[in-house]
């Protein structure tokens, strides 16, 4: 025995027949009506009005209703999607996989299930050594009384001006930029500027020669006629 149907386009619900493809935001009375727009979708009741809706945890991406606030690893399609944790806005591929995930931020790296802040400089706060890594000789995060911060490898020494890691151990005659790197000689700690090489060199402190392949120290009368003579 043959029955009535609801034709092509329409859904079946309650006896009676609904127009179906109900896209979104189109008026609606079942949620079975709205299957015209990508994900998942309800019809709902909006300011008085009932709407083909994303249901929770949903929004609305380029037209599309898709997951919302993905974290980390999570598959997304666009980068709104992933709000879920804190700069992890990326909607890229990850390594082989053609599958679009959600990521850390350009400038971030990853620590477990966190992005953390890369690229910093002297002195700045951190959490790990990799945040201080991205420098020539700067790649240590030391608690330093109650404060995790970038510091110098060893070997390099802290130029508090530029906010730079120094290599250390210069010997004399050896090029630098600050004092504190000259600790390679001993009573080799100053760095003088020669303005006719464009660069500073260790050389032996005030009152020091170089004697014999030291520095050893001179009396004031003979330090005062080396200099006259230079």
């Amino acid at each position: 025995m043959s029955t009535c149907r609801c034709i092509t386009g329409y859904v079946n619900k309650n006896l009676k027949c609904f127009k179906g493809n109900r896209r979104l935001y189109e008026s609606c009375d079942w949620s079975e009506q709205c299957t015209g727009t990508t994900g998942s979708m309800q019809c709902r009741l909006v300011e008085g009005v009932k709407i083909c809706h994303c249901q929770d945890g949903y929004s609305v991406f380029h037209g599309n209703c898709l997951k919302a606030n993905l974290s980390l690893d999570e598959p997304c399609y666009v980068q709104a999607q992933c709000e879920g944790k804190l700069n992890t806005t990326n909607c890229v591929k990850n390594n082989d996989s053609i599958q679009l995930t959600c990521q850390c931020n350009a400038g971030f790296i990853r620590r477990k299930d966190v992005c953390l802040q890369a690229d910093k400089a002297l002195y700045e706060e951190c959490q790990v050594d990799e945040q201080c890594r991205d420098k020539p000789g700067g790649g240590v995060c030391r608690q330093i009384l109650h404060r995790k911060m970038c510091l110098c490898d060893d070997g390099y020494i802290e130029d508090r001006e530029s906010l730079k890691c120094r290599k250390g151990d210069k010997k004399i005659n050896d090029t630098c930029e600050i004092n504190e790197q000259c600790n390679g000689t001993k009573n080799a700690n100053t760095c003088h500027f020669v303005e006719m090489e464009s660069r500073g060199i260790c050389t032996c402190n005030q009152r020091f020669q170089w004697i014999e392949g030291r520095c050893l120290e001179v009396p004031m009368q003979a330090h005062l006629t080396a200099e006259l003579k230079l």
